[in-house]
């Protein structure tokens, strides 16, 4: 794993399972509205363009929805922070 948490050694779909650790990430849709896929993570989308390098949280009442992030990584923190905790991850 780098240190963003990505296991590039990992193909694409098995990466982003193994992100996801003990918390079940679902397929939605294979082409949502930035033309990638949508998943479903703990009541929460995550929304990924066409070309797999934006992904964007959905969440209810979260202070950061709609963000674009540059890592899947990065949106199952944000996700696990905000419905472990209500909180923000560190930066």
């Amino acid at each position: 794993m780098n240190d963003d948490g990505d296991p590039k050694d990992l193909d694409s779909s098995r990466r982003i399972h193994v992100l996801a650790g003990r918390h079940k990430l679902v397929l939605v849709h294979d082409a949502g509205p930035w033309g990638g896929p949508v998943y479903a993570y703990r009541g929460a989308e995550i929304w990924v363009n066409a070309t797999q390098r934006r992904w964007q949280v959905w969440i209810e009442d979260h202070p950061l929805r709609g963000l674009t992030l540059h890592s899947m990584a990065r949106a199952i923190r944000i996700i696990d922070a905000w419905i472990d905790g209500r909180r923000l991850p560190p930066p």
